[in-house]
């Protein structure tokens, strides 16, 4: 046995010179009391199963970090789904951006709060109105509310029976074309310096699918958020209008948010009552909070008292109400004094019945003079 050794050490320098060298170091001994052949097997063996198991060990954590991070992203998405409001906080790429970058020369008013019932509509078209007539602006109107109410105001004033969902084209389209700025719809002879983008109920379809595209990061054309923005910013349109006043639903969908990040000016209507008060401090502190995690800040203009009890003097409570408004205000965005005092909306009949046959501002001479007083203050705040 002693004389194969080396014979055996020859052979397995061959195949593994260190680990031979160490076994002839041993020499007769090992080879004596182990065999060498059986000892160079388990090494091996041992060798080899080490490697398998880091091999299967690097798989499985390969795959706990792939299934982590599906669950982040499932996750992730069914918040986004469940809470709109998520869905629309992403960072905004440096191509999106640059839409803000350039100084806009129309002036967006944006008519806003997650509070329905507020008269948004009545509200915005009159405004559109007042600054069309009382101010020779060249006014348009965008209605984001899918259930139209504005359009419904335009058509009453028209005496038009049906009108498309012309914003939603805009929604839609992730490219401007030139066909795209004929859309706007001339209100007629009485107020000619008024066009509107219409909505209906197709819009709501429409809004479905950019949330969708959105929450799954299909937005071949650009940020679907942007979409308006890009449309109202570019050149043709800025030539045509000089002020655009923007309608948007009691809810934070993709239409509403496409208005937000239209908006150069935001104005807030609201009733003089704690649980509208405390809905619309909500949604002005959502606003702060979008402006600090990559929205543009648009100009907070103040809050707009509507459906008061009296005119030309609130009464006590709801002076009341606008204090306590604009100390939480103050809290928000920082200046004092953004409840609107020297203009807003009485519950009249003046108001409320010329709806009926179109827009109050058209409708009714105290309806008029009420909204020119508002008017007033508002231009007087854009500046």
């Amino acid at each position: 046995m002693a004389g194969d050794i080396p014979s055996i050490l020859t052979g397995l320098d061959q195949l593994n010179g260190p680990i031979t060298l160490l076994l002839a170091v041993a020499g007769g001994a090992i080879a004596t009391s182990f065999p060498i052949g059986i000892l160079v097997g388990r090494f091996f063996s041992e060798r080899k199963d080490a490697k398998e198991t880091a091999r299967l060990n690097q798989e499985k954590a390969s795959l706990e970090k792939a299934l982590a991070e599906a669950r982040a992203d499932a996750s992730d998405q069914k918040e986004r789904v469940t809470q709109p409001a998520r869905l629309w906080r992403n960072i905004f790429p440096n191509e999106d951006l640059a839409v803000f970058q350039r100084h806009a020369r129309t002036k967006a008013l944006v008519i806003a709060n997650l509070k329905g019932g507020v008269g948004k509509s009545t509200l915005a078209a009159s405004l559109a109105c007042h600054f069309a007539i009382k101010r020779g602006l060249r006014v348009l109107l965008v209605d984001l509310d899918y259930q139209g109410t504005s359009s419904t105001l335009f058509k009453r004033q028209m005496r038009v029976e049906s009108e498309d969902c012309r914003v939603g084209r805009i929604l839609e389209n992730p490219e401007l074309i030139a066909s795209l700025f004929d859309l706007p719809t001339p209100l007629g002879q009485n107020a000619a310096n008024v066009s509107l983008l219409s909505a209906d109920e197709t819009l709501d379809e429409i809004e479905n699918g950019l949330m969708l595209k959105s929450t799954f990061n299909k937005q071949q054309g650009g940020d679907v958020r942007l979409r308006l923005c890009r449309f109202l910013r570019s050149e043709t349109i800025e030539s045509r209008f000089d002020l655009v006043v923007i309608d948007t639903p009691p809810r934070f969908s993709a239409a509403a948010v496409n208005g937000l990040l239209a908006a150069t000016h935001i104005l807030v209507p609201t009733k003089m009552e704690d649980s509208s008060i405390g809905a619309t401090l909500k949604f002005c502190d959502r606003l702060k909070k979008l402006q600090q995690t990559g929205y543009p800040a648009a100009n907070f203009l103040g809050v707009v008292p509507v459906m008061t009890q009296a005119r030309p003097h609130l009464t006590r409570s709801e002076i009341e109400a606008c204090n306590l408004a604009d100390d939480r205000l103050a809290d928000i965005f920082g200046p004092k004094n953004l409840v609107i005092r020297d203009g807003w909306v009485p519950d009249t009949r003046a108001i409320g019945g010329a709806a009926q046959a179109g827009i109050a501002y058209m409708q009714d001479s105290t309806a008029r003079a009420i909204f020119d007083d508002l008017g007033a203050a508002i231009q007087k705040r854009m500046g």
